[in-house]
């Protein structure tokens, strides 16, 4: 459950990133990659940490975000669903 959370997870922040960054995609699926091996390393909760891990890498990056038409590209909290894993 862990894994289909975390691919669904995943999927959602590189539509936000690219949606963001549109020139910059492989380097996005790299830092999610990175950081979902990172986020493994450190719990066995991955999908807890890897939208800050993200966050965090990107913004190092310092890549050049376009300019939306809508307000918000990135999921707000009136837009997301919780991802509950549960582990036996």
């Amino acid at each position: 459950m862990i894994t289909a959370a975390l691919t669904r997870l995943k999927q959602q922040l590189r539509r936000d990133y690219e949606k963001a960054h549109p020139q910059s995609s492989e380097i996005i699926q790299l830092v999610l990659d990175e950081e979902e091996s990172r986020a493994w390393e450190l719990t066995a909760f991955p999908h807890l940490l890897l939208p800050d891990l993200v966050e965090a890498r990107v913004g190092q990056l310092n890549l050049r975000t376009v300019k939306a038409k809508h307000p918000s590209v990135f999921a707000t909290p009136e837009r997301t669903r919780p991802v509950f894993a549960f582990c036996t």
